[in-house]
This record gives C-alpha cells, sequence and structure tokens, in this order.
C-alpha cells in the first residue's frame, strides 16, 4: 500500500495539520485506519497516536481509497476537539451500544394495593327491620302490565 498526500493545511487556531490523502491498494483489501496511520505519522513526521482519520472512501471498482485525516500536536488537544464517534472509530475510546429491549405490548399497570379497613356497615340488630324496599316487578309482569295498557 502507498499513500499520497493530496493536500496539506496547517490550522494553527486548532493545532493541527488537516491533510487530504490517497491510499493505493492494487491487488489488496482495503486498509485499515490503524496502517493509514502509521503511514502518515511517518510522512508527517508525527506520532501515530496524535493522528485522527475522519473518513476513508473506496470508490467502487478502484483499488483506491480516499481519505481525511488530522494531525494533532498532542494527544489532549486531540481528545478536546474531536466528535466522540470519530474517537471511537479511532479506537481511542471505547462506546457502548445501547440495548433496546422490545415489549410486548403495552406495559402492565401493577395491582393498587389493598385498601386499609374500610368502614364496616352497621349490620341490622336483631329486633330492628331492614329497609323495606319495594319489590321490583318481575321482567313477565312488566311486559303484561305495558300490554294491558295499551289495550
Amino acid at each position: 500500500m502507498e499513500i499520497e498526500i493530496l493536500s496539506k493545511k496547517d490550522n494553527v487556531l486548532l493545532e493541527r495539520q488537516e491533510v487530504m490523502f490517497k491510499a493505493v491498494h492494487a491487488n489488496e483489501k482495503t486498509p485499515k485506519r490503524e496502517e493509514v496511520q502509521e503511514k502518515i505519522a511517518g510522512l508527517l513526521n508525527t506520532q501515530k497516536d496524535k493522528i485522527v482519520i475522519e473518513r476513508m472512501n473506496v470508490e467502487f471498482g478502484k483499488q483506491e481509497t480516499v481519505g481525511y485525516a488530522k494531525a494533532y500536536t498532542t494527544k489532549e488537544k486531540l481528545m478536546v476537539l474531536e466528535k466522540k464517534h470519530i474517537l471511537g472509530r479511532n479506537k481511542y475510546i471505547t462506546i457502548e451500544k445501547k440495548v433496546v429491549e422490545k415489549r410486548a405490548g403495552p406495559p402492565k399497570k401493577e395491582a393498587a394495593p389493598a385498601a386499609t379497613a374500610a368502614p364496616a356497615k352497621p349490620e341490622a340488630k336483631a329486633g330492628e327491620k331492614k329497609d323495606a324496599k319495594k319489590p321490583e316487578a318481575k321482567p313477565e309482569e312488566k311486559k303484561e302490565a305495558k300490554a294491558g295498557e295499551k289495550k
């Protein structure tokens, strides 16, 4: 694998060099980020742990990879300025994936706690009469009464 630097820009404000590169990998698989970091570190005379590869794109049918990398002056600047997903791709940090559990329907409601000692209804004493309710007419009697009224 050969790496060619297409453009190089010094960003003094962010204390880094921004590099566009092209990696030619004839009859080989697509290079890994670690391999590209090592080669770019050699070309820029810096350490591998101060380089972040933001993207690497392979066009279908070609054995070339074009990418964008940043070489920082210090590792602390790298850790502060780069986004978490880019740091995760370059294996500077470990990102844990969230596991989402699927539910099988609406959540079940828990049973309400039993009420504490509900007030008891006074029971009828032996000598007292119960509330005398008017007995309801049976459904058959209601139908007969209605039928008799219409005649």
